[in-house]
This record gives structure tokens, sequence and C-alpha cells, in this order.
């Protein structure tokens, strides 16, 4: 079986109100990005083209690079995004985010969680499963919550770069009212219960694969997962956002 998970929209333990490296009642300070920027700024010209060759307007390309990087973290292809984007390189050590903080204090988050710009986070017990099953297929780099006051989250949690992509969707064996087209031929998947369990996907090409991406839907909103996977996340009692088992054929 396939199932899949959408990313929250709605604020709560599986999708924390907050910022990357920065106060978000201080929109205006500091942040991830501007770090980032700073630190393309202070390299020199042979250094800044080896992180981000932009050629359509080097003016531009520092405050461009933020953005660059936090799509290596969903996407394998920035290019989809952006055309003029360089292809997609390994993420560096100064480009991942140090911390998240939240708007308030976090009494309970889940074990996959999403942050902002459709970042997807995993504790370290699912990040755990996810190496038993897949050893070596994905990427994690640590991330602490830092609450109001200074205060962390107990937990540590794991930035995730899902490491593997398929072209197993099928829209001609799907419920055409449960996605749209976007583009000649990607797809946005709608939402729900009924509209997942209405996607179909071709069982022949993501076979033995735990956690996946689907190249033609777009957006970075779906997570698909086996059924492998999604039992052991339920005999291990970890709790995931909302998830459905979708059609396998």
């Amino acid at each position: 079986m396939v199932w899949g998970m959408s990313l929250p929209s709605a604020f709560g333990e599986f999708f924390p109100d907050g910022k990357f490296e920065g106060d978000p009642q201080e929109p205006q300070g500091q942040d991830w990005g501007q770090r980032l920027t700073e630190y393309f700024m202070a390299q020199s010209v042979a250094s800044q083209k080896e992180l981000f060759d932009y050629q359509i307007d080097d003016g531009n390309a520092a405050y461009l690079y933020p953005y660059y990087v936090s799509l290596k973290f969903i996407s394998d292809d920035p290019r989809s995004f952006n055309p003029d984007f360089p292809a997609w390189s390994p993420i560096r050590s100064h480009e991942s985010p140090e911390f998240f903080q939240t708007l308030r204090k976090v009494k309970n988050l889940g074990s996959i969680i999403a942050l902002n710009n459709r970042i997807i986070a995993v504790d370290d017990a699912m990040k755990e499963l996810l190496e038993e099953l897949e050893p070596r297929v994905h990427s994690f780099f640590p991330i602490k919550i830092l609450m109001r006051r200074g205060q962390y989250y107990p937990k540590i949690f794991y930035t995730l770069v899902v490491g593997q992509r398929f072209d197993s969707f099928a829209p001609d064996l799907s419920d055409s009212k449960s996605f749209r087209e976007d583009g000649a031929s990607s797809f946005v998947h709608k939402e729900g219960q009924r509209a997942m369990q209405s996607l179909a996907f071709r069982a022949s090409a993501f076979s033995g694969a735990q956690l996946w991406k689907e190249r033609r839907i777009g957006r970075e909103w779906l997570l698909c997962m086996s059924d492998r996977l999604v039992s052991e996340i339920s005999r291990r009692g970890l709790r995931i956002p909302n998830h459905f088992e979708m059609l396998e054929v």
C-alpha cells in the first residue's frame, strides 16, 4: 500500500508558528536568510560563484542565495522553481538553519513537523526509524527548537531532506476531481481524505521504497510513505500529521 501525507497548513503540534534563526515578533530582525546573505557577501567572487552561480544579475545573487538554499531542503531541482537557478548542489555546513524560534511555548511536537518554507523536520525516533529502513538514503541536519525566554524544546529535531523521488503518479487512473494540472506535466493534489484516497500510483515505480516524493506532484506539499513505514510508525507510537491510504495500481 502507498500512503500520502500533506504538510499541515494550520499551526499546532505538527506545524509550530515561528521563524528560522529569528524572533517571529521582530520580522525585520536577523534571521536565517539574512545570515546567508551576509555570508555570501563576505566571500570572494570566485567563492560566490561556487556557492551560487546566478548569471542573470549578479547584483541580486546575494539576496536570492537564501531562497536557493531553502529549495535544497525541499527539492532536488531548484530550477523547477526558477529556471535561471543553477542545478542542485549538496547542502554545505553553513547553510543548514541552526534553530527555529517559536512564537510561543510549545508543549508537544509530533515526530514529523513542518517548518516554514515547506521544510520538514523529524525527531530522534523518526530519524532512527528512517535510517533503519533506508540507510544512507535521506539526509538529516540537527536543528534546535527555541521557545520564548530562551527555553529549548527538550528534543533535538533534524531537518529532513528526502533522498528519493519517483514518477509513479497515474493521473489517468486517478479521480480527476482529486488533482489539478499545474503546467504541461505537473499536478497539484487536493487536500482531504476523499481526494487523497482517489490518487493512484504505479507500484512498479516505487517498489521497495519507504519514503519519497513524487516528481510530477509539485509544490512540495505531499510526502509518500510505504505501508511498512506507516506500520512501524504506529507500532512505535510516533505521532505524525494526518495521512491517508492512496490507490496502488
